[in-house]
């Protein structure tokens, strides 16, 4: 590795990027890491609606 003391490491290569790249980038990145929705068939979301609805009423 060269030790060279004017060498600015990986800074000299940040500006061949034009700022559209990089939030091109960064938008990837960030989709990536997202978790996927999950699949809901109509008896779970029925039985949300009525886990819901039953908390609304105990909740008063």
């Amino acid at each position: 590795m060269n030790k060279d003391p004017k060498d600015r490491g990986m800074k000299k290569w940040n500006g061949f990027f034009m700022p559209e790249t990089i939030k091109m980038l960064k938008d990837l990145w960030q989709d990536e890491n997202k978790t996927p929705r999950p699949y809901l068939d109509e008896t779970k979301i029925e039985e949300m609606e009525r886990l819901l609805s039953e908390s609304k009423l105990t909740s008063y």
